[in-house]
Order: C-alpha cells, then structure tokens, then sequence
C-alpha cells in the first residue's frame, strides 16, 4: 500500500513474491489472506474480520492455495453474514428443495450451466451437450420444483444466492 492509495493487484503481487522467498524445504504451509482496505484506522478491525472470513472461505473452497484475495470472495464473505440465521435460510430454501427433488444431479448442472452463461440458452445446451428443447425441459422442471420463476432476476437471485450460500 502507497499512502492512502489500494492496489490490490500490487499487494497480490507482493503475496505472491513474499511465499516465493520461503523455502520449500523448511516444509512450511503458509496461508495468506487479503482483506478488504479500508482507509481509516477506525476501520482496521473490519478489514481483519474481511481477512479472517476470506481465508475461512478460501481454505474451505480452495484448499491447495497458498493466497485468498477479499477481491475474489467477496460475495461470499459478504453473504456469511446470512449463514445461520433464518435469512440465510430463506434464501436457501428453493436452492435446497431443488437439492433434493434432482435424483441424478441433472438439474443442478443445469442450473449451474444456465447461470454461467448468464441465461444464453443456446451456450448452455452446448456446455450440458443436451438438445436445447432438453434444456428447456429441465429448466421447466427447475421452475416446477423451487416455485422460483428463473426468467425473472428476483427468481434466478434466489436460486443463485441459494447455490452461493449452501456451499459454504
């Protein structure tokens, strides 16, 4: 950091240079996480906790890494505030039920491939190599099960936050 200047991208690359100096024979398993920068010194300790949560959501989802950026989880640290608590559990709930009404895992990767692609039917069907009439099917059977209406933001939200919290 420069001042009151943040550069995350900078201070990735000083992460970086940083475990390049530790010697892969002392056998030594460090972990570093970034936090969010936060210019006053009031607000120190919340870019600990930002820090603290990434590394958490890091060493979970990206056990083999040495480095977790704030940059690169922050909905995820930003959404651990719902973990736990009867919000989160709303929001997870038609994700949940379509957990558990897809027998072979179809619709998630469904789900899954729609949301990547935003939507594009056409580049969905050829990631899933299934028919696009087959994709419809399958997102008509998404609707049925969570009740969520995935052509509009509020039902697709749902459903995509619902993903993004159950796996934490």
């Amino acid at each position: 950091m420069d001042g009151n200047k943040w550069d995350p991208h900078l201070e990735s690359q000083r992460i970086d240079q940083l475990l390049t100096r530790i010697p892969e024979e002392l056998n030594i398993r460090l972990k570093i996480a970034l936090g969010h920068f936060f210019p006053t010194p009031a607000d120190i300790s919340r870019s600990y906790i930002t820090a603290r949560e990434t590394l958490a959501l890091g060493q979970q989802l990206r056990p083999n890494e040495s480095k977790y950026l704030y940059e690169d989880f922050s909905l995820l640290v930003l959404l651990s505030g719902l973990r736990g608590n009867w919000r989160g559990q709303e929001l997870t709930t038609p994700y949940q039920t379509l957990v558990n009404g897809d027998k072979n895992g179809q619709l998630i990767k469904t789900l899954t491939a729609y949301l990547q692609h935003f939507g594009d039917l056409q580049q969905c069907a050829n990631e899933l190599f299934i028919h696009r009439n087959t994709l419809r099917y399958r997102l008509d059977k998404i609707q049925q099960l969570t009740g969520a209406d995935i052509q509009e933001l509020d039902g697709l939200l749902q459903l995509y936050l619902g993903q993004v919290l159950s796996k934490q």
